[in-house]
């Protein structure tokens, strides 16, 4: 176990913090080795017991694995998403799942940790071609409007949309050429 998974873990056991769902999902990922499937099992477990709705599950994954004081915004974008991929897979498994995965990426990005929303588009193609998010979710999920979003802060909708635009261009341009190419 790496240092900064330590001080997470030692952060966790003091305070209110230590019962909430991202702290108790957050010890069972990192006390021990642990399959993508047990991972996502025990998610559902927390998200039955405590009553989560799929938007709360999410956040929960979302938080549970990728926040850490102890890490910068680039690592968090990059190793700790690329650590998250197996587990994403498990919950994302129809358009349904991709589309609240990214809607809590816009959340984590967008409100939660603001250090991330320069990374938005990296991010994004990391779950892209990590087999995460198929490229039409991804171009449905930008193209709502941002009334639809289920993040009440529209204006950070709005900043991470905005940010997500490259990749978005990136992969209409590529679906583009692939066509001409049929």
């Amino acid at each position: 176990m790496t240092a900064s998974r330590d001080a997470d873990l030692e952060s966790l056991s003091i305070g209110d913090d230590a019962n909430s769902p991202v702290a108790v999902l957050k010890m069972f990922i990192y006390n021990s080795a642990r399959s993508p499937d047990a991972i996502f099992a025990e998610l559902k477990r927390i998200a039955v017991s405590r009553e989560l709705d799929e938007r709360s599950k999410i956040r929960v994954l979302l938080e549970a694995y990728l926040l850490s004081p102890n890490e910068t915004a680039k690592t968090v974008a990059t190793t700790k998403l690329e650590e998250c991929l197996p587990v994403l897979k498990c919950y994302c498994i129809d358009k349904q799942s991709q589309i609240m995965l990214l809607n809590g990426l816009e959340e984590l990005a967008g409100t939660t940790d603001k250090r991330l929303l320069p990374l938005t588009g990296h991010m994004l193609k990391t779950l892209y071609e990590g087999d995460v998010c198929e490229e039409d979710n991804i171009i449905d999920w930008y193209n709502a409007p941002v009334e639809a979003s289920m993040n009440p802060d529209k204006e950070a909708v709005s900043k991470v949309k905005a940010k997500a635009k490259v990749i978005v261009e990136w992969l209409l341009e590529a679906e583009e050429e692939s066509s001409e190419e049929d």
